[in-house]
């Protein structure tokens, strides 16, 4: 963790008014192949970054991402909980050119495991993140996945989506919400409480998985070229108060996932304490 001054003078920081982002799965499993400079140097021009798939259980601990980003980087990780029956974490982390502050893990209770699902503690992130300007809350998350392309497990995203919200993470400061929610913006919109949030989507699909619906064996020959027959669906966005404006989103194939990275700049915070 960086351990200069409150604001330290580092590389890539845009602007003290306005705050880059940007929310990526980066597909961690298998995590072998992994290239973590070039990781950081996609991802190092970012004020904050929310990672999922980054399992610390497997890779993270003592590991070359905590070296390589904590130069410049408060980070703090989704830890299992004491009382879980899972594998693997949440795979959840959040990354901060400024301070971090208040950092809690909340495991979700409606969860339908399958696949690398049933393995992984799902739950979400949130932490405060000290801005020259106050307090900003964040919350990282990776929703229930679907194994065809009916979506099937779209119902469990929205339960999952819906106790975010109801475990009370209103705390009088603007909040934006980042990850993967495994179900297109249209079908967060029925679970968001519309008064107060609002979703912030790029223009291009972030994914191209594809599975079959006989077996659900993925459509794709690797990690990095797309099948024929793949649909795209735009699972990575942003949820956030209706006092954050967020500007110039950004959909960006890095060649390190099955996902692309989605970024925006936030342009304005009003009533930020």
């Amino acid at each position: 963790m960086f351990t200069g001054s409150i604001y330290p003078e580092i590389p890539f920081r845009k602007s003290k008014n306005e705050f880059s982002i940007v929310t990526y799965n980066i597909q961690s499993l298998p995590h072998y192949y992994k290239d973590i400079t070039n990781l950081y140097d996609k991802l190092c021009q970012y004020d904050i970054i929310c990672l999922q798939e980054c399992f610390q259980s497997v890779w993270f601990n003592y590991s070359r991402l905590y070296k390589k980003f904590s130069k410049y980087f408060y980070i703090v990780r989704g830890t299992m909980t004491t009382s879980s029956m899972k594998i693997i974490d949440s795979g959840l982390v959040i990354m901060s050119k400024y301070p971090l502050f208040s950092t809690t893990f909340t495991p979700f209770t409606w969860y339908r495991g399958r696949s690398s699902d049933s393995l992984a503690e799902k739950g979400f992130l949130k932490t405060e993140i000290g801005l020259p300007i106050g307090k900003l809350g964040v919350i990282c998350t990776h929703l229930q996945a679907s194994y065809t392309i009916e979506q099937e497990n779209v119902i469990y995203s929205k339960k999952q989506l819906k106790e975010i919200f109801r475990r009370r993470i209103d705390s009088n400061i603007p909040i934006v919400i980042a990850g993967d929610f495994n179900m297109i913006p249209e079908d967060s919109k029925s679970v968001i409480p519309s008064t107060s949030y609002t979703i912030s989507s790029g223009e291009c699909d972030t994914t191209y998985i594809l599975y079959d619906d006989k077996d659900g064996s993925e459509l794709r020959t690797d990690s990095f070229s797309f099948h024929s027959k793949a649909k795209g669906y735009k699972l990575d966005y942003f949820i956030h108060t209706k006092d954050i404006t967020i500007r110039d989103i950004e959909t960006t194939s890095y060649s390190i996932s099955d996902h692309s990275a989605v970024s925006a700049i936030i342009e304005k915070i009003d009533h930020i304490l």
